[in-house]
């Protein structure tokens, strides 16, 4: 999985600042390898991925403003949600439960807005059973 989540980086990365879909596949694939890297033990290169997902819901975020483009973001949230769990797989508890922390608020920000989703509603009820 990890060769085709590289395989994917490789060639959605230099078309992402102008394709939006290869956008939605480089943060899918830094964040899929940052979770895969993270359960096999290989802390610097998963922490790595996820602060470079964490990078990228940012520059989504800034770059999509407007309150009615709720598609972008839930970049932000998911990106924490990321960051959480990586931080779990390696030990870091405290982190976790840090960026956890941030993900649920970043979710409950969102709650009740148009287009808000049962699938954002289920990634937000997802923290509240997760490990840490």
């Amino acid at each position: 999985a990890l060769e085709a989540y590289a395989r994917a980086i490789a060639m959605a990365e230099p078309i992402a600042a102008t394709n939006t879909s290869a956008a939605s596949v480089l943060a899918v694939a830094v964040t899929e390898s940052a979770l895969l890297h993270a359960r096999a033990g290989r802390a610097v290169r998963a922490l790595a991925l996820a602060e470079r997902a964490h990078d990228m819901a940012q520059d989504v975020v800034a770059r999509h403003a407007d309150p009615a483009v709720l598609g972008r973001r839930y970049a932000l949230p998911r990106a924490y949600a990321t960051l959480a769990e990586v931080h779990g797989a390696i030990g870091r508890r405290r982190e976790a439960d840090e960026w956890r922390s941030k993900a649920r608020a970043a979710w409950r920000a969102l709650e009740g807005t148009q287009g808000f989703t049962e699938q954002f509603a289920r990634e937000a009820r997802a923290l509240d059973t997760a490990r840490p």
